[in-house]
């Protein structure tokens, strides 16, 4: 799919990106669920109060596909071109937990390894832990999102 839709809605651009994935012809397709910590204690997958997505970028869940278009959500690799906004494509799900993305930068198309990264936060005192890939589904954005992201037509060769 070579479509990016672009909606004004958040909750939309969110329907569009838990649907498409699923219709890609990718055998290997699998969820990323974030793990959730407070006081160093692991929480029950769902659990996880609301303020955590308020104060981590960091997905509660991702589908993983090769071939699904993401976005990388922090500046970690920087050195190599990719920084939060950059699009990618999943190459391969690696079998040591990490995943293959393609990024296109200005010095070519960068392969990098993503693994899963946490986000430390301090909610009402306590110390928590939020810990996913620093990536999103890609396929629908909000208009807000794609200030400044330049987006290929597919009208143009």
């Amino acid at each position: 799919m070579t479509t990016t839709h672009i909606v004004v809605y958040r909750r939309h651009a969110e329907g569009l990106n838990d649907t498409i994935p699923s219709t890609l012809p990718s055998p290997g397709m699998k969820n990323s669920i974030a793990t959730d910590y407070i006081n160093e204690q692991e929480l029950l997958s769902g659990e996880a109060n609301k303020s955590f997505k308020r104060l981590s970028n960091l997905p509660d869940w991702l589908q993983i596909a090769v071939g699904a278009r993401v976005m990388f959500l922090n500046n970690t690799l920087f050195n190599s071109g990719v920084c939060n906004g950059s699009m990618g494509v999943i190459l391969t799900i690696n079998a040591d937990d990490s995943i293959k993305v393609a990024f296109p930068t200005a010095n070519g198309i960068q392969e990098v390894n993503v693994y899963k990264t946490a986000s430390y936060i301090c909610l009402n005192g306590v110390h928590a832990v939020h810990r996913q890939y620093p990536l999103a589904n890609a396929f629908a954005l909000t208009v807000y999102k794609t200030q400044g992201l330049t987006l290929p037509y597919p009208g143009f060769a």
